[in-house]
């Protein structure tokens, strides 16, 4: 039986909003999420904007506190990890590649921060940069270079490298690849497969992109208005949605035929 490598138990995380100068209120972005990831499989979780999936993936890794509910990986909770121990347990490829990285420092620099901070020595860093560019498709001179001077697909599979650099168990992708064109895209989600199987990663894997997410997951949670209103088998999904919700995303998806002038979901028409 495939053994959960992350478990998160009834999760909620609100958002204090201002009414006026003597009254507060708050607005519930998480609503008692529960999900588990099998080690070395992919879970999507799709969903509008503003459905809270990317506030669930802050959770999911620290970033964000849930104000209820717990979160464990490998049968730790999230929130009792040390400092040092939780980036080598779970990391983050965030949506904006040009905003993840420090403009100031080169690509070398950036890649090898996270070991700097756990104390590795310089010419381990080195060495270890150098060796994530080449998994992630780069070229060892480009740790020389500036953010600025590397694409937006390169900058995407620096932060990938980035957050390969301590071999955590899990990574969380939000939107890794929304910012980026069609072609461009493909590219990283191929280099995402191929570093999953060569290295035994687990993803959540955050998208509002259906095709996207059908290509990447194994499991996939349908959320809306920040819970979770399907949890089922990708192929089940694509196949035979069952919430009302579901069959409208996957009617949205536009036809790949010219001639259908129709937003139904080449699965969902006759």
């Amino acid at each position: 039986m495939p053994v959960p490598l992350m478990v998160a138990d009834s999760l909620v995380k609100r958002f204090p909003i201002r009414n006026g100068p003597f009254s507060r209120d708050a607005i519930t972005a998480v609503s008692d999420v529960s999900l588990y990831v099998n080690e070395g499989e992919t879970l999507g979780v799709v969903g509008e904007s503003g459905s809270g999936k990317s506030t669930l993936g802050r959770v999911l890794v620290g970033l964000l506190k849930a104000d209820q509910g717990t979160v464990t990986i490998g049968g730790k909770d999230v929130r009792e990890l040390e400092r040092r121990e939780r980036p080598q347990t779970v990391q983050m490829v965030f949506q904006d590649p040009y905003s993840s990285l420090n403009p100031r420092m080169t690509i070398e620099a950036n890649i090898g921060y996270p070991l700097r901070i756990q104390g590795s020595p310089r010419r381990e860093i080195r060495e270890r940069v150098a060796d994530l560019l080449v998994r992630v498709g780069l070229h060892p001179n480009h740790g020389s270079h500036y953010p600025h001077q590397l694409s937006g697909g390169q900058l995407q599979r620096v932060n990938i490298a980035r957050a390969l650099s301590l071999s955590p168990k899990l990574i969380v992708c939000d939107e890794a690849v929304s910012a980026l064109d069609k072609s461009v895209q493909a590219q990283i989600l191929n280099l995402l497969k191929d570093l999953q199987s060569e290295l035994g990663l687990t993803y959540v894997f955050i998208s509002h992109d259906l095709n996207v997410v059908e290509y990447m997951s194994d499991h996939v949670l349908v959320m809306y208005h920040g819970e979770v209103v399907e949890s089922v088998a990708a192929e089940q999904l694509y196949a035979n949605p069952q919430h009302e919700y579901s069959r409208l995303l996957l009617s949205s998806i536009p036809s790949i035929d010219p001639d259908t002038r129709t937003l139904a979901h080449p699965r969902q028409t006759g």
